[in-house]
């Protein structure tokens, strides 16, 4: 198992107290390496569709597409690749798991913040990938938002809350955890590895080229191998539809607003490379690499929620309140257009046609 030193100076002090704490129930992490993995596997898996639902509304919650590119994320070659670590895989997708449902409590229960200000913490100190999840989350949340309301932020700031709420808990995550990383190693005199450092700005046009060198890598082993070609122009495929069609979908309608899902779409790549593009040692693993494919997994997950209805279908469409649009609305349920037959023949209604 590793040491306290070696861990402290990675930043992943909680990984070590979670070590020392199965250390007092007799689990040695190596000898039950197989068991912890089937339990972190598990619960990251349960915590895959929060990504992709923490910010949608009952319409955007569809099945198929969440279940899909929930699936894509957990069982993606380069997500997979934590498993081969049988000592650190447990501690990484238990973090992932609480860093992602974190995000899901204070997006959907803000009242709730602190839970999910101590479990970031928590899962920072065992795993910092997680950010790129995070952000991740709160990109596709700005675009679901509004493709929810169609308006921009200043017109439905109230729809973009649950983001700024978001956004703040996990900054003030990331500086607690700095803080309390810098003071344990600075107390118990650990010298930090290279990857807990920043990247140095004159550095940044060096590390622009590694990225533009990974990106190829990317695209040439999308699943690790370079066989399998049907799966993966099929994975390409699902992908790019689903960002064509998002971008027909602000083509067809654009409004001011329309600048926030764009700007949310070109930092995607950006927040798919997360820690590693700021890191002072370039550190592109697969399973670091992963991430990007949360990134192209949203692209299918906007094809399905695409097809929900117009842009401003839910909270701030124009036809809210109208029961003859909400009748003839081709997104309505069989439950909604009976409410709407039966506000039709109300004689409120009546008399006003």
């Amino acid at each position: 198992m590793a040491d306290l030193d070696q861990l402290f100076s990675q930043g992943q002090f909680g990984q070590f107290l979670v070590f020392k704490r199965l250390g007092t129930f007799a689990i040695d992490p190596l000898a039950f390496a197989t068991l912890l993995q089937g339990i972190g596997l598990v619960a990251f898996a349960f915590s895959t569709p929060l990504m992709f639902a923490a910010f949608a509304d009952r319409r955007q919650r569809r099945l198929g597409a969440t279940g899909l590119a929930a699936l894509m994320v957990t069982l993606h070659p380069y997500s997979a690749e934590i498993l081969t670590f049988s000592e650190a895989s447990f501690t990484a997708l238990l973090a992932s798991a609480m860093g992602v449902t974190a995000i899901f409590i204070v997006a959907t229960r803000p009242r709730f913040w602190l839970l999910a200000w101590i479990m970031l913490v928590a899962a920072l100190s065992m795993y910092q990938l997680l950010i790129n999840y995070a952000a991740l989350m709160i990109l596709l949340g700005v675009i679901q938002t509004y493709l929810r309301t169609g308006g921009a932020l200043r017109d439905e700031w109230v729809a973009y809350r649950p983001l700024f709420y978001a956004i703040l808990v996990l900054v003030g995550a990331l500086a607690a955890y700095l803080c309390i990383h810098k003071s344990l190693v600075t107390t118990l005199g650990i010298s930090e590895v290279g990857r807990a450092g920043f990247l140095p700005l004159d550095k940044l046009y060096l590390r622009a080229q590694e990225i533009l060198s990974l990106g190829g890598f990317l695209w040439q082993r999308t699943l690790l191998v370079t066989y399998g070609s049907a799966a993966k122009g099929l994975f390409w495929g699902m992908v790019a539809a689903g960002w064509l069609l998002l971008l027909l979908r602000l083509l067809v309608r654009p409004r001011m607003g329309a600048v926030l899902p764009v700007i949310a779409m070109v930092l995607v790549p950006a927040a798919a490379m997360g820690v590693i593009a700021v890191g002072k040692v370039w550190w592109p693993a697969p399973r670091v690499a992963g991430r990007g494919c949360s990134c192209v997994c949203d692209g299918h997950l906007l094809g399905g929620m695409v097809r929900a209805g117009p842009v401003g279908a839910g909270a701030g469409s124009g036809t809210r309140g109208d029961p003859a649009a909400e009748l003839y609305s081709g997104g309505s349920s069989g439950a909604q257009r009976s409410v709407a037959v039966e506000r039709l023949r109300s004689p409120a209604c009546t008399a006003h046609i």
